[in-house]
């Protein structure tokens, strides 16, 4: 079983070298649903009051 996110999925289509993809997560949900694709929200119990804790979060996700 494969498991990502949409912050993930998107944040390596914006970042691949030659592509011009520069949609938001919203158009990227429609684009997968329409092709069967579906997802769930990531749960974790985790949680901090850290203002960097997504960013070191999505580090390990």
């Amino acid at each position: 079983m494969t498991r990502w996110s949409i912050r993930k999925v998107l944040d390596d289509l914006w970042h691949l070298p030659g592509r011009a993809f520069t949609s938001g997560p919203g158009a990227l949900r429609t684009l997968l649903a329409r092709r069967g694709i579906t997802f769930q929200r990531t749960k974790t119990w985790k949680g901090s009051l850290d203002p960097d804790f997504d960013a070191k979060l999505d580090r390990i996700e």
